[in-house]
């Protein structure tokens, strides 16, 4: 009699602990508000801060646990045009100049989302950022800019999101749904009126109701399928490209407005760096790390420099993924480790990076001499010792006769990706060899949208209830084929401010508490130029 009431009880609980497992899926949880931003990024923060200011009640869902998307990831510098910064650093610019940068390297950029950045990015981007208590600590001028515009801060782009999401948090009318992921959304009488998703922790049903919604959720750059599949007609396409891009960054804002007939643009612009260099933390998912030296050769398969190592990556990475196979190895010396430089916050600690990539032999290799480096690399050492002998025979010189990285023939300045150092020999034992690929990192294009970020359908007319920001509208297209440096994050902020408050001005019920701090002094930031 005790063993069947045991059996019993213990059926119970066998019972009572398959149905607390199988409740989220069993029961839809439902979400309303006045708005929906899908995504935690840099855009979809900056949209729910000014829709939550304004008094709109605010739903933000990331598939992830943590906010900060893929400017997380990032060095966090800003495009921003006539700052107080730069004019404290004796800096000459303007909207004109910047406009005439941001039209010609882009080549095909959208002229009026072009315009309406720069001239937005002063009060909407260094004004505000300032107020929530950014210190931007250095200018730096990059390829295809005329005049220092490169606004960094000491945190890289933790340092830009996170104050934004603390401003988020101080309003009770924006609320986070976090490890939720969108999978489609709802149209209620040619409107979009919601969403619905599951949390990817319990596996629960999650239903959106909302009046707009925002999809901030990022790029394709993180599905090589996509990256593929989009490729520039007639770039060479390598065998091996590494993923420079949140996985999340998988294309589901291409996905979900292609089934509620949003058009899109611009999908082969997609913006890759040479810098990728394979991240031993996630063996075989083809991730990378973004790693530069600029002290550094860049040596392919055959032992030969093939390209000037300086110049901007629009021309770099079009080199590498010429290369039989599409690799090389950054080479340097002892000197040069303390010259290497690794995006995202991640990377910060100089300690953790030197431990998990320069002493890890599954990423870099070393040698008392260029004869063991070589063979450790397996790379031909005659060839790889007179390349070396020659560059610092030329250091020597000072004139690279063959790529003009330095000397008299050198390339100008605003063309190369950074201030040229001055150039050092490769001498001081013991050697590296690096191993990069060139990795994929921004979407240029995304869904079609207009200068109010509403999203449109193939005939230019916008979807009622559906907005675009971020990499998921491509930025606009303000980049047309070739980005400025800093005018992703940047363009992202104004973008999602734009919609935030226009959202608030829809939606919402006066202003809430606690108003914006007002801007800090300019006496208060101290800064430096690094151009």
């Amino acid at each position: 009699m005790k063993r069947a009431a045991s059996s019993s009880v213990a059926a119970a609980a066998v019972i009572a602990a398959g149905l607390w497992l199988l409740w989220p899926r069993l029961h839809e949880q439902t979400v309303r508000a006045d708005v929906l931003i899908v995504g935690a990024g840099v855009s979809g923060l900056s949209a729910a801060y000014e829709a939550g200011r304004g008094g709109a009640s605010v739903a933000v869902a990331d598939m992830n646990s943590v906010f900060g998307g893929n400017a997380v990831m990032s060095e966090g510098g800003l495009f921003i045009v006539d700052t107080p910064l730069q004019r404290q650093l004796g800096v000459r610019d303007s909207t004109e100049l910047a406009e005439s940068d941001m039209l010609a390297w882009g080549e095909d950029s959208d002229a009026e989302q072009a315009r309406a950045f720069v001239r937005a990015s002063r009060h909407e981007i260094w004004d505000w950022l300032t107020s929530l208590g950014v210190r931007f600590s250095a200018i730096r001028q990059q390829a295809g800019n005329h005049a220092p515009r490169f606004h960094e801060n000491p945190e890289r782009g933790l340092g830009v999101t996170r104050p934004i999401y603390r401003e988020c948090l101080k309003y009770p009318n924006i609320r986070f749904y976090w490890s939720t992921r969108i999978d489609r959304l709802t149209v209620e009488g040619g409107a979009v009126k919601g969403a619905r998703g599951v949390n990817v922790r319990n596996g629960g049903a999650v239903r959106f109701e909302a009046r707009s919604i925002v999809l901030a959720s990022g790029g394709f750059e993180g599905s090589e399928k996509l990256v593929r599949e989009h490729w520039p007609a007639g770039a060479p396409q390598p065998e091996r490209i590494l993923l420079g891009s949140s996985p999340n960054s998988a294309g589901a804002a291409l996905r979900m407005g292609a089934d509620v007939g949003a058009a899109t643009h611009r999908l082969d612009h997609q913006w890759r760096y040479p810098f990728g260099v394979p991240d031993p933390r996630f063996p075989g998912e083809n991730r990378a790390v973004s790693v530069r030296n600029l002290n550094a050769l860049w040596i392919n398969a055959s032992g030969r420099r093939f390209v000037n190592e300086w110049a901007s990556s629009r021309y770099t990475v079009e080199a590498v993924e010429k290369q039989q196979p599409a690799t090389y190895w950054l080479v340097f010396d002892s000197k040069g480790v303390a010259d290497l430089r690794y995006s995202g916050v991640d990377w910060a600690d100089p300690a953790v990076a030197r431990r998990l990539l320069v002493d890890n032999s599954s990423v870099t290799q070393q040698g008392a001499t260029w004869t063991e480096l070589a063979r450790n690399a397996g790379l031909p050492a005659d060839r790889l010792e007179a390349t070396v002998a020659r560059y610092n025979r030329m250091v020597a010189d000072g004139e690279d006769a063959d790529f003009h990285r330095f000397g008299k023939q050198a390339v100008e300045p605003w063309l190369m990706v950074f201030t040229p150092p001055a150039p050092r020999a490769l001498d001081a034992p013991p050697f590296y060899a690096m191993q990069a690929y060139s990795m994929t990192r921004k979407s240029m294009g995304g869904l079609r949208v207009d200068l109010a970020c509403h999203v449109l359908d193939a005939a230019a007319k916008p979807i009622p209830g559906l907005f675009a920001v971020g990499e998921a509208s491509g930025l606009g297209g303000v980049n047309g084929k070739a980005g400025l440096e800093g005018t992703f994050l940047g363009p992202s902020i104004v973008q999602g401010r734009r919609v935030g408050r226009q959202l608030a001005n829809d939606y919402g019920h006066g202003a809430i508490q606690p108003a914006p701090p007002q801007p800090a002094p300019w006496n208060q930031q101290r800064g430096s130029l690094a151009c």
